[in-house]
């Protein structure tokens, strides 16, 4: 739990998703470990918390959707192939 700060977490294009449920949800580089982490707030950005981590040394620029169904995707670039992946 805590405030995004400047730093080690870089958000590009730099969009967050605010979903059906009002929780707003962001994917961001953690700079330098080659991963990615999901965070979210319930409380309109005031405090946020770590919602999932994975693998992303070759890929950037993520985005997240919410699905007809209530799930989340992300789409993300590939930094060899402009490919996009899925997740969640």
């Amino acid at each position: 739990r805590g405030t995004l700060r400047a730093g080690n977490f870089s958000v590009m294009p730099g969009k967050a998703t605010q979903l059906a449920s009002g929780r707003i949800v962001i994917v961001g580089n953690i700079r330098f470990k080659g991963t990615a982490e999901l965070r979210y707030s319930d409380d309109e950005g005031a405090t946020w918390h770590l919602g999932h981590t994975f693998n992303s040394a070759l890929y950037e620029e993520h985005q997240v959707v919410q699905l007809p169904n209530g799930r989340l995707r992300i789409f993300a670039r590939s930094r060899e192939d402009s490919s996009t992946f899925g997740t969640l």
